[in-house]
């Protein structure tokens, strides 16, 4: 299990590609570190029988070949530190083996584990569908596109935040104190990181091609890095609006994730201050591989950082307003109002007119000028998968040894292979309810993954205890 989840990849990173992805944190993650530490105390625990200078070198040996694979692997960041982790969760597993004399850790399965490992079964391929992030938004890319989500935050009281295009889900607001005036209406008012508005993943906003995001702001105090008016950024995925000191005094940024699965980032030229009323737009034309930002209807163009590409790759985070998605970082403090996603580039004189209030023409000859198929000459350089496959793996273990444990504890008369064949099915199943792109060699991968799953079962389990199964 352990060795599924560090050593096996989904996608091998390309040539001239750096490990890992940019996760915009700094400095020591402790979660990261304890899950580190957490993950290797089961490798100390079986390994203890051998002694502490074998379990621990062994261990040692386990995570030092995991951290080097990694090195070819996508979406990873291998580092000592994660060594270190491991290691001294195999030191504590290894003590509280030793502690509790275990001499020979064999599995004891019965019907009732049986039973039990069933509904996990069932339980895990749930969790796996129901985070498995709507489909991608075509509109923009290969359709035309059209205004996706609007919200004014005209509502009085409450928590909701109502969409008025009607084509997402109402969002929700984290305090019901977050209202007040607006430039038009009403407006959401942040004051604090815990204040943000929330909205569920949808395939509204998981687009892939062109895209608009407006919005306008009236930033009442700075935060120490981005300040992220509207984020779908996460986990190296999305896009996000923001004001940021990335590139000196603090300007718009308009970050998104290429083809390539890195940053393509648009800065603003201009300052912006505290206390007053900006209308601010960010606008990627996929056909023609531009990044703009808009400050007060005017283009605003700074430093360009990466390769623009013809496609984009978006999160499942859904969409946040006031803070990075999924993060107690970069909040906005201050005000913000009509917030507009479109799945098009507007054009200059259509950001003066979502500036003015006035609904933007998308019917007939206007839209007709927007993207409506694939860019030519595309860059190739795309990773099939996303950033949140690279637990498959050990997810395709898990199940394997569960369907293993049900198998022979439920229908002993079925022997070991049945079973192993039974977990290779799973690995296949997975695959399907997983629906996220993968490379081709995943259809190998994954059941073969879950068959070893099911072969540590058939390894580890307690004879007598079988044999107890198959004499009732």
């Amino acid at each position: 299990m352990v060795l599924a989840a560090t050593a096996i990849p989904v996608e091998w990173r390309a040539p001239g590609r750096p490990p890992g992805y940019d996760k915009n944190l700094e400095g020591f993650d402790m979660v990261d570190f304890t899950a580190n530490v957490v993950g290797f105390m089961p490798v100390g625990f079986v390994l203890s029988p051998l002694g502490p200078v074998r379990a621990i070198a062994i261990a040692a040996l386990m995570s030092s070949f995991a951290e080097t694979s990694q090195l070819a692997m996508l979406y990873r960041d291998p580092t000592v530190v994660d060594v270190v982790a491991n290691v001294l969760g195999a030191v504590l597993g290894m003590a509280l083996g030793r502690r509790w004399k275990v001499r020979d850790p064999k599995i004891a399965v019965d019907r009732g584990m049986g039973l039990l490992a069933v509904v996990l079964v069932g339980a895990l391929l749930l969790v796996v569908w129901l985070t498995r992030g709507a489909p991608i938004n075509a509109r923009g890319a290969t359709e035309p596109g059209r205004l996706e989500a609007q919200w004014k935050f005209d509502e009085t009281s409450g928590r909701t935040a109502t969409d008025s295009s009607g084509h997402v889900p109402n969002g929700k607001l984290t305090s019901g104190q977050m209202r007040g005036a607006g430039r038009n209406g009403g407006a959401l008012l942040i004051s604090n990181a815990k204040e943000f508005a929330r909205f569920a993943d949808a395939t509204a906003f998981r687009l892939s091609g062109s895209m608009t995001i407006t919005a306008w702001i009236k930033p009442a105090a700075f935060p120490v890095d981005d300040a992220a008016a509207v984020s779908q950024l996460t986990n190296g995925l999305g896009y996000q609006l923001d004001t940021t000191i990335d590139k000196g005094p603090r300007t718009l940024g308009f970050k998104l994730t290429n083809a390539c699965g890195e940053l393509m980032i648009r800065y603003g030229k201009t300052a912006v201050q505290l206390g007053r009323w900006y209308h601010i737009a960010g606008v990627y034309n996929a056909d023609a591989k531009t990044l703009d930002v808009y400050l007060d209807g005017r283009q605003d163009d700074g430093i360009l950082v990466g390769t623009v590409t013809g496609s984009q790759r978006s999160s499942r985070a859904g969409l946040w307003i006031g803070q990075r998605a999924e993060d107690s970082k970069f909040p906005f403090l201050g005000a913000i109002d009509e917030v507009r996603l479109y799945s098009l580039a507007l054009t200059p004189a259509e950001i003066a007119e979502d500036m003015e209030g006035q609904p933007v023409d998308l019917t007939g000859t206007a839209t007709a000028s927007h993207r409506a198929a694939p860019s030519p000459g595309e860059v190739s350089c795309s990773p099939v998968s996303e950033s949140y496959s690279k637990g498959l793996p050990a997810v395709a273990v898990v199940l394997g040894v569960l369907i293993a444990a049900a198998g022979i504890s439920l229908w002993p008369a079925a022997g070991t292979r049945w079973c192993l064949l039974a977990s290779a099915g799973a690995g296949l199943l997975l695959l399907y309810v997983s629906g996220t792109p993968l490379p081709a060699f995943n259809r190998v991968l994954m059941p073969l993954v879950a068959m070893a799953g099911g072969a540590s079962v058939a390894l580890s389990r307690d004879p007598a205890a079988g044999a107890a199964i198959t004499r009732t």
